[in-house]
């Protein structure tokens, strides 16, 4: 396989810390190509939440998966995100000050991986859930998810606390990006 300039930075990063750098830059689009998890670009619900997004990166916060908070005519999500924390500090600064505004936190070390059937509803069609975030993804599953990376940045993915946050009501749009900027800042 032929590996272009970004998979080589991608394959050195080493830390929890460089893949939340590589991925703030890759979401303000100045890492050319895809991101290890398969995407080309940011999701097109995801451009208002780049800067957002950047700045969780840029604090430590490697993101996994992101949504806004919207409504339709027959589903509504809730603003939700995830991903991998290192640092015990930043980590605890996210979830004090998120849960002080009320938002759903779920925090989950290497030994507690939730399974198929369980996380924090997001998404919902018809009243029914159709995604859920908090689902911790570890070993295997892990290096399936976000090939090409170096083992050594899947043992510090392992060993860090996986961190969701969610805002509990339904289509609203700011408050979650809001608590969250004033906990990285």
């Amino acid at each position: 396989m032929h590996m272009t300039r970004l998979d080589r930075r991608w394959a050195k990063a080493r830390t929890v810390p460089d893949l939340a750098g590589l991925t703030a830059d890759w979401l303000e689009g100045r890492l050319p190509g895809g991101h290890p998890g398969g995407y080309d670009r940011p999701d097109e619900e995801t451009t208002d939440l780049v800067p957002d997004l950047a700045r969780l990166n840029r604090a430590g916060w490697a993101t996994d998966c992101s949504q806004p908070g919207e409504s339709g005519p027959r589903w509504d999500q809730r603003a939700a995100v995830d991903g991998w924390v290192a640092d015990d500090r930043l980590c605890d600064e996210i979830a004090h000050v998120a849960d002080g505004w009320g938002l759903i936190v779920v925090r989950q070390s290497d030994e507690e991986c939730i399974g198929p059937d369980t996380g924090v509803p997001v998404t919902r069609a018809g009243g029914r859930a159709e995604t859920w975030f908090g689902r911790r993804l570890a070993g295997r599953d892990l290096r399936h998810s976000l090939p090409g990376l170096h083992r050594r940045a899947y043992r510090a993915l392992d060993g860090a606390t996986y961190l969701t946050v969610v805002d509990p009501a339904w289509g609203r749009a700011d408050r979650l990006w809001h608590v969250l900027d004033r906990a990285v800042r």
